[in-house]
């Protein structure tokens, strides 16, 4: 039984992480930490859990704690994440890493320093479905990639989830960010926003099923979406849209599909909170003229996460999503919004090649 504490008690943690402790057998939430006592207070209460503290450094003296959920806006990942490493603690952030490379160069180091291990919460490389679609690539049935595409637009995501949430009108960290030196306009700063918190998930997932981009060609914010991609994968490119969104309905289209030299993987990925529904897979072998279809077990991709989470943390084998991979994502993120900056939101086509020169290389490793 892993033992943990769970720091923040908002959304995401009464949305995801709790439910998915409460059906997960071999893990244990013994406390809960939140600087707002009234929803402290509160969400302990709902969920049975029987110690809080206000304080980060107090859930930390507490050694019946063995690991920690980080559930707090993006800027706090970096000072939650290094104290729990450093006091031996193992640690689950939720994405994206951090605000900045530099910040999670440091979560790094306090991994290496400290006795505890560090993993990023990249939810959708655990549901089932997309590793059945993983499996298909490396099959080959489709043969090497040639273009990759990813749209994902969405609703009213929290209209899914599991659990009522409670809220309070106490006062949360704000949700800011550390911008890349250089970026100053306004277009460029909110795709670097969409770039951490939206386009993470996209790339990371990318990266696990066809590899690592090598260059950002082109990104830009155009009216009514949040953001558009070009990135070159080094023999061929994925085209990743962010948006449409429509906050008051329920709707979720996400797709990802990867044409081959020899066919067609589809994936349609499911609603982030909605329990029992992986990703639907369907595979066109163009020489057979037939689709592939998976069967894919029900389950949820938030309870397998945290379900590895604590194997991975009581055998020693190692993360699927470790913050060493997941530091590449931020610098894609960067990446992103240094080309938007140098191609003032976006390249004409008529100065594509020019936008092409002012792409900044990538550098990282194929994900395990």
């Amino acid at each position: 039984m892993l033992r943990i504490g769970i720091v923040g008690a908002g959304s995401i943690s009464q949305r995801a992480h709790l439910p998915a402790a409460r059906r997960t057998p071999d893990v244990e939430v013994v406390a809960l930490c939140d600087r707002r006592p009234k929803l402290l207070c509160e969400v302990a209460s709902r969920w049975g859990i029987p110690r809080t503290h206000g304080h980060l450094d107090d859930m930390l003296a507490d050694p019946d704690v063995e690991a920690v959920i980080a559930c707090v806006p993006t800027i706090a990942h970096h000072e939650v994440a290094c104290a729990a490493l450093r006091a031996g603690r193992h640690v689950l952030v939720e994405k994206p890493m951090a605000t900045s490379v530099a910040r999670a160069q440091e979560m790094l180091r306090a991994e290496a320093e400290g006795g505890g291990r560090l993993m990023i919460g990249h939810h959708k490389r655990y549901d089932l479905g997309v590793e059945a679609a993983r499996r298909a690539l490396q099959a080959g049935g489709i043969e090497a990639p040639q273009l990759v595409t990813y749209h994902w637009s969405c609703g009213d995501w929290t209209s899914m989830g599991p659990e009522p949430v409670i809220e309070t009108d106490e006062p949360g960290l704000p949700w800011t960010y550390e911008y890349p030196d250089g970026v100053e306009s306004v277009g460029a700063r909110e795709l670097y926003g969409t770039a951490l918190e939206m386009f993470t998930h996209m790339t990371n997932l990318l990266r696990w099923l066809v590899g690592d981009p090598t260059r950002v060609l082109y990104a830009a914010k155009p009216e009514g979406i949040r953001g558009m991609l070009t990135l070159d994968f080094g023999g061929f490119t994925g085209h990743l849209t962010e948006g449409p969104h429509y906050p008051d309905a329920p709707v979720w289209f996400e797709q990802v599909t990867v044409w081959g030299d020899a066919g067609r993987l589809e994936v349609n990925l499911p609603p982030n909170l909605e329990l029992n529904k992986p990703a639907e897979v369907r595979v066109w072998e163009a020489r057979a003229g037939t689709w592939q279809t998976p069967v894919v077990p029900w389950s949820w991709a938030f309870q397998r996460q945290l379900e590895h989470f604590a194997r991975c943390v009581q055998t020693g084998e190692p993360f699927r999503t470790p913050g060493a991979d997941a530091l590449i994502d931020l610098e894609i993120a960067e990446a992103i919004a240094r080309a938007a900056e140098a191609g003032a939101n976006g390249w004409p086509l008529d100065t594509h090649d020019k936008g092409i020169a002012h792409a900044r290389p990538l550098v990282g490793h194929n994900a395990g």
